[in-house]
């Protein structure tokens, strides 16, 4: 369940209750997705915009880190 989404520096932290398939939508495949402090696998469809990524149970804050273009 989502909880809150606020701008964090260099990306966005997502607070969720529970554990799961986490999905949102992302305009390109972010950098790295971190669950707490810890570096988790995702996938993102180019195609959609969609990112999934396994979260563990319990209340934690998934941080989004987008790629930067130069």
């Amino acid at each position: 369940m989502l909880k809150s989404v606020r701008p964090i520096r260099g990306g966005y932290a997502v607070r969720l209750s529970g554990g799961g398939r986490f999905a949102a939508w992302c305009a390109s495949p972010p950098k790295r997705v971190l669950a707490g402090r810890r570096e988790i696998p995702f996938s993102h469809d180019t195609r959609t915009g969609l990112l999934f990524a396994d979260v563990t149970t319990g209340t934690l804050t998934v941080r989004l880190f987008p790629t930067v273009s130069t």
